[in-house]
């Protein structure tokens, strides 16, 4: 009984962490650094309005499932591939 209740508390645990670790974000792009300065340098967990991403193509290897991208006006010019 002890053992299956270690076993249970362990999988709540980390099915918590995990969900945690992956919440959906607001993720920004401001090419023209109208809420603040922009850097492509930034993680995922750094971005916000007023630390945007300054390109497009940076949210292809960063978004996650859930994640909502803002993109400020402006010109971006970059190519993209969409996969698929």
């Amino acid at each position: 009984m002890a053992l299956m209740l270690l076993l249970g508390l362990g999988w709540w645990a980390q099915t918590f962490v995990w969900a945690q670790a992956d919440a959906p974000r607001e993720l920004w792009v401001d090419i023209q650094s109208l809420g603040g300065t922009c850097s492509d340098d930034l993680t995922r967990e750094q971005v916000s309005s007023s630390q945007p991403w300054c390109t497009l193509g940076i949210t292809g290897d960063k978004v996650q499932p859930g994640d909502t991208v803002y993109v400020r006006a402006g010109e971006y010019t970059q190519a993209q591939r969409c996969p698929g």
